[in-house]
């Protein structure tokens, strides 16, 4: 029998799955690296996402303090719908210069005292 004929084939099958295993351990490497490169961008594009919130709300805060100084201390922000208004039901002489509040927003501005004013 011819035994170093099979330790020779073995041995070459032993270095082919030795390699393939290696192979195998590299591809997963450079899987997990990418997927860790990934969850990085992600966490940092939801970070740059969070903080532009934040800024943009810090200047929406600060445009209602300043609205707030120049009106006397009352801030309104909401939006209305046109609706026709007749000055003469209420007359009213220059009517094309006037409005009407809906009553929500007429409550917003009495629980903030701007009747008083």
């Amino acid at each position: 029998m011819d035994f170093t004929k099979y330790s020779t084939k073995l041995e070459k099958e032993q270095k082919d799955r030795a390699e393939k295993a290696r192979r195998d351990k590299e591809r997963l490497a450079r899987e997990k690296a990418r997927q860790d490169q990934k969850k990085a961008e992600l966490e940092e594009s939801r970070r740059i996402e969070r903080l532009k919130k934040e800024f943009e709300d810090e200047q929406a805060e600060l445009r209602m303090e300043a609205e707030r100084e120049s009106n006397g201390g009352f801030y309104l922000s909401v939006r209305l719908q046109p609706v026709p208004f007749d000055p003469s039901e209420k007359g009213i002489v220059r009517g094309k210069d006037k409005i009407a509040l809906p009553p929500s927003v007429r409550e917003s501005l009495r629980e903030q005292g701007a009747e008083r004013q």
